[in-house]
């Protein structure tokens, strides 16, 4: 769905923004744009002739409340994933260009399928831990510094939702030379992680 699709959907939780969506506020919704959008929802099964919701929208609205409201967020590179500890049951929002799609997850072992969907990046060789100098303020003067690409890399952020407060990591892993470095920009650290290094990192950042 589009994002104006999404924003009609969305209204039948709490019309709020959506974690890693652009804003709604941004949007110019006229009532003619509002007519194509329920017009297209229709054509795509989510209204039926009456404008109500059918049972696939709501089980879009279900995956998107889910979503919104997750004690977990996780961004791996572009993809975002949202995640309680009820069930391991975790939401994924994939976005292709102006489309934007929910997907129910099981997030049971999620180090582990990581560990599978990435194999050049993480493969059994153990390299020695040592700190590499370095500071680097945000993901392009990392880019600048190293000559890294887009796809050179596995980023990964997480924002946690705790009593009163909210946590975040924000840390990347890539290749050079043959090697995995792991760079954490909160802590500025730059290492050559072994894999013992690598599956903490990963439990820790997966799990709720």
């Amino acid at each position: 769905m589009n994002i104006y699709e999404l924003f009609y959907l969305n209204q039948a939780i709490d019309s709020k923004d959506i974690y890693n969506v652009p804003s709604f506020s941004e949007l110019y919704f006229s009532e003619s744009i509002h007519q194509i959008v329920r017009e297209s929802l229709y054509q795509t099964g989510y209204l039926d002739n009456a404008s109500n919701y059918t049972p696939k929208a709501l089980d879009a609205i279900n995956k998107i409340k889910q979503y919104k409201y997750a004690r977990k967020y996780i961004i791996i590179n572009s993809t975002a994933f949202g995640i309680n500890d009820e069930n391991n049951l975790g939401v994924m929002l994939r976005q292709y260009e102006d489309d934007y799609s929910f997907y129910h997850l099981n997030m049971s072992n999620p180090d582990r399928q990581l560990l599978s969907a990435y194999r050049s990046f993480f493969n059994e060789q153990t390299m020695p831990v040592s700190k590499i100098s370095g500071r680097f303020i945000n993901l392009e003067s990392f880019e600048r510094h190293f000559g890294l690409n887009s796809g050179e890399f596995l980023k990964i952020i997480t924002i946690t939702r705790g009593p009163g407060k909210i946590t975040s990591t924000n840390e990347i892993f890539f290749i050079m030379d043959n090697r995995l470095y792991y760079y954490d920009f909160n802590s500025q650290l730059l290492i050559t992680p072994d894999m013992v290094r690598v599956n903490a990192i990963l439990k820790a950042r997966l799990s709720i």
